[in-house]
């Protein structure tokens, strides 16, 4: 069936656009708080910042986890419909976000001292170094809130507000650090102070919206304490592990650098870890729609939208991250140059070659932490973050200080090597999985499920309307069921465009023959609009404009409707066998799918 792909096109591009500026808000305050502390303060105070930031990502993996298994596990539940499940999951997530920093904290005052000498300060800097750890985990709650804030608000489809709590840290961040450093001249300590200010307060500002405003999230008990918590702990380990091997990495790179070739390269390696992070607004910004989307619609088979998601990601991604490359391969010195070590730019030049294929790894590991497989996602993100950066870099230090950097490149390539490898060994287990991408087409293969998305205009939604009942008789649908269900679509969309001022709608059905029903979804990005509760409203004058809605109704085992990624979502679960009872929750129905 044609597709027009706008409705994917826009939705997955609306939310690309917030992650990308809210993850700009986050990280250029730290990038920039780098490059004011390399101008302004010594080239040693540099490398406490550089030692310290170990304990930052350790906060920052503990929020990761958090808000990442929040929003692929909720994305997960939305697709199936359980929203009280949801709900629950959102609860929880905030309690542990509480219980996680609480103990984070305890244990930095309790072991400062062995912690200092394990992050690698020296006798001529673990006072610094002390006083930096110390201010980073009285911050640490704020640190963590963020990241659970920023994730559900853009599920929430408060892409606005996602972004602007990630500017006003930034903002805030940025600020600070210059006032603290110039005019109470309190050092690197006055850089961990300042993250911790703005970070906390944004943090707060988006938990206070999420609580107050949102109808999606609203505050649920939960009810399975055990099992609740194992999934979102489970569900968000590729989040904790992406910041736990950073804390890893830096560690294990800050002191081998430091041991073979002095501090001078450890502050190198923070000016490359710093054009890391500048890349990683794009990269992740591009990549992180990918979750939750693939949450959804791996969740409503729907493997249609998937493949155009992957496809926008992976095309958007290389338009962003190949020009960025390019223009650090060229203008290495002057990239060095921001952060007042113009020793860096050999550096600079070699990692950014890493940056392409860092891309793709970033597109599989999110995917598979969406599709749930997460034990895949995890192991990706251990080989391309510690283990094969590690052995590589131990491997090329024997060599020299400019074959170091090499290291980057090759965790990467060896990486994407692991995942053609994996993905192959589970593909014998399962033959209806896609080469690499491992998408489910067992539906799509046998015929039971379509997808599509239209424009407003009358022969568009007529040819659609026409495409499903094509649909319904290769399944074998009584003319009745196929009737009631090409009309209703054929309906909706008409009333979706007159009234939503939606730019295109999609439409999505899985016939699931084993309990003898029709999920049907239909979307659009326009104003809160219902087409079931405006066909029940409707009066006698427009009774042939909704008939077919009205048909579908009668068959109807469950009818939902609902906003989230700022999307009006309405789900319709239809009987095609005759008699069957109906379920009073959808999530009995869904669950057999």
């Amino acid at each position: 069936m044609t597709d027009s792909g706008k409705f994917i096109g826009t939705l997955y591009g609306k939310m690309a656009l917030m992650s990308v500026l809210a993850l700009a808000g986050n990280f250029l305050a730290q990038i920039i708080g780098t490059i004011i502390a390399g101008n302004i303060l010594s080239d040693s105070a540099l490398t406490v910042v550089g030692i310290a930031t170990p304990v930052y990502y350790a906060y920052g993996a503990a929020g990761a986890m958090l808000g990442i298994g929040c929003a692929a596990l909720c994305a997960y539940h939305i697709g199936k419909s359980e929203f009280d499940t949801c709900r629950r999951v959102f609860s929880m997530t905030y309690i542990l976000v509480l219980v996680f920093a609480l103990l984070l904290s305890a244990l930095v005052f309790l072991f400062i001292d062995p912690l200092c000498t394990l992050l690698g300060a020296t006798s001529e800097n673990v006072g610094a170094v002390k006083s930096y750890v110390l201010a980073l985990s009285g911050g640490g709650l704020g640190v963590m809130l963020i990241f659970p804030a920023f994730n559900i608000l853009r599920m929430d489809g408060r892409g606005k507000t996602a972004v602007c709590i990630f500017l006003i840290s930034g903002t805030l961040s940025v600020a600070l650090t210059y006032i603290f450093l110039t005019h109470f001249m309190m050092g690197a300590y006055g850089v961990a102070i300042a993250l911790c200010i703005g970070s906390g307060i944004a943090g707060l500002i988006g938990t206070l919206v999420l609580f107050t405003k949102s109808e999606n999230f609203r505050p649920l008990w939960p009810d399975k304490w055990k099992e609740t918590i194992k999934s979102i702990l489970s569900t968000g380990t590729p989040g904790a592990l992406e910041y736990f091997c950073f804390f890893i990495c830096m560690l294990t790179l800050n002191n081998l650098l430091a041991s073979r070739f002095g501090t001078q390269a450890v502050a190198t390696y923070k000016v490359t870890d710093s054009i890391g992070a500048f890349a990683l607004i794009f990269i992740w910004g591009i990549v992180g729609p990918l979750t939750p989307l693939a949450g959804v619609f791996g969740a409503e088979r729907d493997t249609q939208s998937l493949r155009e998601v992957i496809k926008l990601a992976l095309r958007r991604g290389l338009l962003v991250i190949v020009p960025l490359t390019l223009l650090l391969v060229i203008f290495a010195p002057v990239a060095a140059g921001l952060f007042g070590l113009s020793e860096a730019q050999s550096a600079v030049r070699v990692y950014a070659l890493s940056l392409p294929v860092a891309l793709l790894n970033h597109i599989l590991i999110y995917l598979y932490m969406g599709s749930q497989r997460t034990l895949l996602a995890n192991t990706l993100l251990i080989s391309r973050m510690a283990i094969w950066v590690i052995t590589c870099a131990i491997l090329f230090s024997l060599i020299g200080e400019r074959a170091f950097w090499w290291c980057f490149l090759a965790a990467e390539i060896l990486t994407l090597l692991t995942a053609l490898l994996l993905g192959q060994a589970i593909r014998k287990l399962n033959i209806n999985l896609t080469p690499l991408l491992l998408i489910n087409i067992s539906a799509e293969r046998d015929g039971r499920y379509t997808s599509f998305s239209v424009d407003p205009a009358t022969e568009a939604v007529a040819k659609a309307a026409a495409g499903v009942t094509d649909f319904c008789e290769t399944n074998e649908l009584s003319p009745k069921v196929s009737m009631a269900i090409s009309l209703a679509i054929e309906e909706m969309l008409v009333v979706i465009f007159e009234n939503s001022q939606a730019t295109s709608a999609n439409v999505r059905v899985l016939y699931v023959p084993e309990n003898k029903i029709i999920v049907l979804r239909v979307r659009n990005g326009g104003k809160l609009f219902c087409p079931v509760s405006f066909a029940e409203k409707a009066g006698p004058e427009a009774a042939m404009e909704v008939m077919g809605i009205n048909m579908i109704l009668k068959l109807a085992l469950n009818v939902d409707y609902r906003s989230t990624f700022g999307v009006n979502n309405t789900t319709i679960i239809i009987s095609t066998k005759e008699g069957l009872k109906k379920e009073k929750h959808i999530e009995k129905i869904i669950d057999q799918e």
